[in-house]
């Protein structure tokens, strides 16, 4: 009896189980045939409107299926921003199903839900609120509901953020997205692409995410594994940048962050560098306002034409509570090299930065420079280093304190960053002694008959300065002239540079005035007095020359416009004064020129003659004023005495060329007994012409007695030229007589 009566039961199960089957198939079936489209299209936008004040419109087909679950599909749908038209949401198809029975445990259990054409449209408002906050439910359920989706496809979407406090706006385009199964327990596949375009930085690339996620929202955990992200683009100035993001392990949990073997990579053309950029960090662990890290670097290296340079700095003990972070250490290797040329930097420091007041310190650098160039006579030139450096983004600010120094040198210098773009930089270096010359290697001469290039000027890099600082040197050698107690004062803005003061005491002397560069035209005007200066051993030290002797005064005031050396040498203009006292001409000695030209003065022939560095004439003084026009100096009012002699002389020096043509007049002038020896007393009164000519390096000159006989014979004017000329020169002839008897006796 046993098997006959468990036969039946399971019959009737059956049969109850086809009947329950059949049922709801045909409520299914019953259900689907009484579906209203257009009624539950109405009711859903009536009841958003007076829930949430937003419009929903449903403008494509609105289906409802029962069998073998409960699906739905949407077309066409939008919805609007809270009390306006303007379009929060919206999606060109909808398509996703429930299965019943979970529903009635109070468990989401939905197929793979597909999203095609969507667009979201964040905003962050001023005031920090989004234009989604409406939406997001204020309550808490008592228990949690359960879900588990299949999947989720999303195609061709788009999504936009607009940071209205920012001024920025994010867009991403062409949006492609798929997971695995979404459960309050699951783990699965991720991949996400698109394009992202950023206004504020320029950023515009395609960009695709690979990674494996892993959740338990029961207990807070959300990882991802093998994160991998990668992106094509035109980043922050580099065209066809290639970024890279990958990580072991990123994981959340409630007790914090954890990454294992982060990296960041950025490669691309940064203008005509190529750059690559990458950021190591092993392990980082993040909890509530504490955090740490064993280490973290960051590389950085630039390949291009000029050469190759590169940077490394290293974090090591790191460590984070509240808004205070700080490393042990922080050390910077850099390197850059260029053709012979050269320079490497070793820093280390403790750092600490507030991420509250986003103020950041290196307190105690210590550390070295090296330089490498083919002008310097030590190669390479070291530099023990030490200072701080502070930096408040925020503010903006940024303020370094550098000291420098070798065996013979040492210098301080500050540095005060107050904007960042266009920089506004105020600085101050402080010298103790420099001695140029020993670290320069002298210019080279050009090779003989070798063309000289001119290089360009261009003072257009003066647009983007906006810099004021102030330079002193208590001793200073460069090319040879030494100075003490240099100051200098520069202000940069606006495409102008002016220096003043530029001061400092030179050669028993000081001088002091002003040097002004123009961007706009290209200009340069200089304004410079030198007082009370010797002048010798300045030319010695300067020019390698001895030519004058002296002490006195120079003033400059000279203007000039061009866009290289020559162009400016053939612009320049101005005025130039110079007054000397008790000094001599080197390279001639007019007394005794005229001592040893008796012979000439009687055959009434010039004589031509190279300067002879052993010769001087003295003077008392001499002055002299120069109008300087398109490079070419000219004087008139050249005037030069001793106790026998009185020099006037006119002129031009033209500085294109180098050459001069000159003309000085001297006379001796009677003179107590004995002064100037009977010799030069016979010759009181006359006027003999000294001709200057040729080029700078090499100038000759001639003593023209031949125009004294001629100046001699126009000055007897009368009515017969012939006769008169015949009766001057005698007289001529008997006028020089007396003073030859004395020269040559009989």
């Amino acid at each position: 009896m046993a098997r006959p009566q468990l036969i039946k039961i399971l019959k009737l199960l059956s049969f109850i189980l086809g009947g329950a089957v059949a049922v709801a198939a045909l409520l299914a079936v019953t259900a689907s045939l009484l579906f209203d489209a257009e009624a539950v299209k109405a009711q859903a936008a009536r009841l958003m409107l007076e829930k949430k004040q937003r419009i929903l419109r449903i403008e494509g087909e609105a289906a409802l299926s029962f069998w073998p679950s409960v699906g739905l599909r949407l077309a066409k749908v939008s919805l609007s921003e809270h009390d306006s038209e303007r379009v929060f949401a919206a999606a060109e198809k909808v398509r996703l199903s429930l299965r019943l029975l979970p529903l009635l445990r109070k468990e989401l259990a939905v197929d793979t839900v597909e999203l095609d054409g969507i667009a979201i449209n964040l905003i962050r408002h001023k005031d920090g609120s989004f234009n989604y906050d409406d939406l997001i439910s204020q309550e808490k359920d008592k228990e949690p509901l359960r879900f588990d989706v299949a999947g989720v496809r999303l195609s061709h979407g788009s999504l936009g953020y607009v940071d209205e406090g920012a001024g920025r706006t994010i867009r991403v385009s062409e949006l492609d997205l798929g997971s695995g199964r979404l459960a309050n327990v699951a783990e699965g596949k991720l991949t996400l692409s698109g394009k992202l375009s950023v206004d504020k930085p320029a950023l515009a690339g395609d960009a695709k995410l690979i990674g494996h996620y892993r959740l338990n929202l029961d207990q807070r955990t959300y990882a991802l594994d093998g994160l991998d992200i990668r992106s094509v683009g035109d980043y922050l100035g580099m065209k066809g940048a290639e970024l890279a993001l990958a990580a072991d392990l990123l994981s959340v949990k409630p007790a914090g962050v954890e990454a294992i073997k982060l990296e960041l990579g950025a490669k691309g053309k940064w203008p005509d560098q190529a750059l690559e950029v990458r950021l190591s960090v092993p392990k980082l662990v993040l909890g509530g306002d504490r955090g740490a890290s064993e280490a973290l670097s960051l590389t950085v290296a630039a390949t291009g034409p000029g050469g190759k340079s590169g940077a490394r700095a290293e974090f090591s003990g790191i460590a984070l509570e509240g808004s205070q972070l700080r490393a042990a250490k922080f050390s910077l290797a850099a390197d850059s090299r260029q053709a012979e040329s050269g320079v490497r930097l070793n820093l280390s420091s403790p750092f600490s930065a507030d991420l509250g007041t986003q103020v950041f310190k290196l307190p105690q650098i210590t550390g070295e420079a090296e330089l490498s160039h083919p002008a310097l006579a030590v190669k390479p030139l070291i530099m023990a280093l030490t200072g701080a450096l502070e930096a408040d983004p925020a503010r903006p600010f940024l303020g370094l304190a550098l000291n420098a120094a070798n065996a013979s040198t040492r210098l301080a210098s500050k540095v005060q960053l107050s904007r960042f773009s266009p920089p506004a930089i105020a600085f101050s270096l402080d010298v103790d002694r420099l001695d140029a010359d020993k670290y320069l290697l002298p210019a080279k001469a050009p090779a003989a008959g070798a063309k000289t290039v001119a290089r360009p000027l261009d003072f257009s890099f003066l647009n983007a300065l906006d810099v004021s600082g102030t330079v002193k040197v208590g001793s200073l050698q460069y090319a040879g002239v030494k100075a003490s107690g240099l100051r200098v004062d520069l202000r940069a803005k606006d495409g102008r540079l002016e220096v003043s003061p530029l001061a400092a005491s030179l050669y028993q002397g000081s001088v002091s005035g002003s040097v002004t560069l123009d961007a706009q035209g290209n200009r340069v005007a200089v304004r410079q007095n030198f007082s009370g200066v010797a002048v010798a051993p300045l030319l010695k030290d300067a020019l390698h020359k001895e030519f004058l002797e002296g002490h006195g005064n120079l003033a400059l005031d000279i203007h000039t416009a061009g866009g290289d050396v020559p162009a400016m040498t053939q612009g320049l203009a101005g005025t130039a004064r110079v007054d000397l006292k008790d000094g001599a001409v080197k390279g001639i000695n007019i007394a005794k020129s005229l001592r040893d030209l008796k012979s000439r003065l009687i055959q009434r022939q010039d004589m031509v003659q190279a300067a002879n560095a052993a010769d001087k004439t003295d003077f008392t003084e001499l002055s002299a004023s120069f109008d300087i026009e398109k490079g070419i100096a000219r004087n008139k009012d050249f005037s030069a005495k001793s106790p026998f002699l009185r020099v006037a002389g006119a002129g031009q020096f033209d500085l294109p060329r180098e050459t001069m043509d000159y003309t000085a007049k001297v006379a001796v002038v009677p003179t107590a007994a004995g002064q100037t020896g009977k010799d030069l007393a016979d010759l009181n009164g006359l006027t003999i012409p000294i001709r200057l000519s040729g080029p700078f390096q090499a100038p000759s000159y001639r003593l023209a007695f031949a125009d004294v006989v001629s100046d001699l014979v126009a000055g007897k004017a009368a009515a017969k030229a012939d006769e008169l000329k015949k009766q001057a020169k005698e007289e001529a002839q008997k006028k020089l007589g007396g003073a030859l008897k004395g020269l040559l006796g009989r």
